[in-house]
């Protein structure tokens, strides 16, 4: 038997994240643009070590687009086995909550944080999952189907 402390070493190391989805009172998609990678995505990002994945998910939406959004449903969790190449292979868990519809309002209330988000739009469901990165479209399209349904879903996405 190990100590715990080598034994706790010893396990595997997973990226832990979360996304969250919103609409607009036109059924329409948030998506936003990340300065750092190609592609658009929904606010969400990396889970601190030690913070639950609704507490990260709440965090990251008031750090990318500044609104406070305490209560999120969940959605989905989704493990994803991502093969850039051999060196860089790696997995992840990754949480997507509801974080509701958005009125007039609180969309006004939007605020970029300048270094990550370079910008932000509503479309249509069907646009928005065209312009997405895929493992964000995987997310995003399981989680429209996990409200249609009214039921939380388990899915696989695999990149290469």
């Amino acid at each position: 038997m190990l100590p715990y402390a080598e034994y706790l070493a010893s396990l595997p190391k997973r990226h832990v994240g979360c996304a969250a989805i919103f609409l607009n009172e036109k059924d329409e998609l948030l998506i936003v643009k990340q300065s750092y990678r190609e592609g658009w995505s929904v606010p969400g990002g990396v889970i601190d070590a030690l913070e639950s994945p609704h507490d990260g998910c709440v965090r990251e939406i008031k750090e990318e687009i500044g609104l406070e959004i305490p209560q999120l449903t969940f959605l989905i969790v989704q493990y994803e086995r991502n093969f850039p190449n051999k060196a860089e292979a790696y997995d992840s868990v990754e949480f997507t909550f509801f974080g509701g519809v958005l009125g007039a309002a609180q969309i006004a209330r939007i605020v970029l944080e300048e270094q990550e988000i370079e910008a932000y739009q509503f479309c249509s469901q069907d646009e928005a999952l065209k312009l997405l990165r895929p493992t964000i479209g995987s997310r995003v399209r399981a989680g429209l189907e996990a409200m249609r349904l009214g039921v939380p879903l388990y899915t696989e996405y695999e990149s290469h």
